[in-house]
C-alpha cells in the first residue's frame, strides 16, 4: 500500500464524501468503476467523478440508448512494470482470454474494450472494438500541438457482420469471423501529455468518417481552451458536444494527465457492450478485470522468479 491524492468532485451527487482532497489508502485490488443513473435525458444525468489516480477525470452520459451499457474503470496493477515488454503483452493476452471464457459466452452480446496503461513515460495499448484513445500533445499556452489516435478502430468498411458493426470484442460466440484476441502497442510520452479515452459514441460514425475523428477531438479540446474551462471540466464538455452534433450512442470518457514521475501501473479502462447482455457484460469485465489481470502478472512474476530460482 502507498498513499496518493485523488479529487472527489461533488458539486452534482450529494453524498456524504468529503468535498475536499484527501489522502486515501491506495488498493491494487479495488477498482473505480464509474456509472450512471438510469434516464433518457443525456444532459441531465449525473456524472460520477472518482478515481484514486490523480489528474485523472470521467464523465458518462446516456444518449438515446434505453440504459447505459458503458462501464469505466480505473485503478493500479501491481508489479506489472516490473514485467519485461515481452511478458506484459503476455499478460494481456491471459487476462482477455479468461475475460472471454468467463463473461463472454453469449451469441448475440458482448461488449469491446480499450485499456491504457501507463507508468513512467510508457502506456501500453489493449483494445477490442471501435472505442477510441487518444494521445494530445500541448505547448507552454496549453494550446493542442497534435492529436493521436493511438488504436485502431475495428469496424468493418462495409457495413455490418451479423448485425455486428466491430470485428472485435468480447462474446457474440455465434459469429466465427469475430476476434476475441487486443491489439497491443507501445508507445512512450512525455510529462503532461493529456490521454483521452472513450466510448465509441464520442465519436460516433453517424457524425464522424476516415480519419476525421482527430481533427474533430482536437477542435474540441480548443473550443474549451477557449472558454478557459479546467481540465476536469473538459470530458462534460466533450460529451456536450458529441450530443450537440448528433451522436445518439451512450457516451463515456475517461481524460488523464501523464505524471511520468508516476512509477506504478495504472490503468484506464473503457467497456462498451452491445446486446441483450451488453451492460452486464460490461459491468463483469470492469468488476474483474483488475483482479484478473493482477492474477496474471503475479503468475507470471512467480514463473520468473522460479526459473531464476
Amino acid at each position: 500500500m502507498f498513499e496518493v491524492d485523488y479529487l472527489l468532485e461533488n458539486k452534482e451527487n450529494k453524498t456524504n464524501e468529503p468535498k475536499n482532497p484527501k489522502k486515501r489508502k491506495l488498493s491494487f485490488d479495488s477498482p473505480t468503476i464509474f456509472r450512471t443513473k438510469k434516464t433518457k435525458i443525456a444532459r441531465t444525468a449525473p456524472p460520477q467523478h472518482v478515481s484514486q489516480i490523480p489528474n485523472t477525470y470521467c464523465y458518462q452520459a446516456i444518449g438515446g440508448r434505453k440504459s447505459q451499457q458503458d462501464a469505466l474503470i480505473t485503478g493500479f496493477i501491481k508489479d506489472f512494470e516490473q514485467l519485461s515488454e515481452e511478458k506484459q503483452p503476455e499478460a494481456l493476452r491471459l487476462a482477455f482470454n479468461e475475460l472471454q471464457e468467463k463473461y463472454g459466452p453469449y451469441e448475440r452480446s458482448g461488449s469491446t474494450i480499450a485499456l491504457c496503461i501507463s507508468y513512467g513515460n510508457k502506456i501500453i495499448i489493449a483494445n477490442l472494438g471501435d472505442s477510441p484513445i487518444y494521445l494530445m500533445k500541448k505547448d507552454l499556452d496549453d494550446t493542442i500541438l497534435k492529436c493521436q489516435r493511438l488504436n485502431t478502430l475495428h469496424r468493418h468498411t462495409d457495413g455490418k457482420l451479423h448485425n455486428l458493426e466491430v470485428t472485435r470484442a468480447i462474446g457474440n460466440t455465434k459469429i466465427s469471423e469475430l476476434s476475441h484476441e487486443p491489439e497491443i502497442s507501445f508507445f512512450e510520452v512525455d510529462n503532461s501529455d493529456l490521454l483521452l479515452i472513450a466510448s465509441d459514441g464520442l465519436i460516433h460514425k453517424s457524425m464522424i468518417t476516415g480519419d476525421c475523428d482527430r481533427e474533430y477531438i482536437c477542435s474540441l479540446f480548443e473550443s474549451a481552451k477557449i472558454k478557459n474551462l479546467p481540465l476536469e471540466k473538459i470530458p462534460q464538455k466533450l460529451k456536450e458536444k458529441a450530443i450537440d452534433d448528433g451522436s445518439i450512442d451512450n457516451i463515456s470518457i475517461i481524460l488523464n494527465q501523464i505524471n511520468a514521475e508516476n512509477s506504478h501501473a495504472q490503468f484506464f479502462l473503457v467497456c462498451d457492450g452491445h446486446g441483450p447482455k451488453g451492460e452486464e457484460i460490461s459491468n463483469n469485465i470492469a468488476q474483474n478485470f483488475q483482479r484478473i489481470l493482477n492474477e496474471k502478472v503475479q503468475q507470471l512474476m512467480f514463473s520468473r522468479e522460479f526459473k531464476m530460482a
